[in-house]
């Protein structure tokens, strides 16, 4: 979570400074960042999942 808040404040500073290409560059990281933790989470509930079944 705090690494989102950075990423959202860096988001925001740069449709502050009227900075359209900044601001794009931070939201693309941003959404692939959090795409790769959700595959991560999905990953981990998997194996969970399949360590379970008999």
């Amino acid at each position: 979570m705090p690494v989102a808040i950075e990423e959202h404040e860096a988001i925001l500073e740069a449709i502050r400074k009227g900075d359209p290409r900044a601001a794009e560059r931070h939201i693309r990281l941003h959404v692939r960042g959090a795409g790769r933790a959700l595959q991560r989470y999905l990953d981990v509930q998997s194996a969970a999942e399949q360590s379970q079944r008999p």
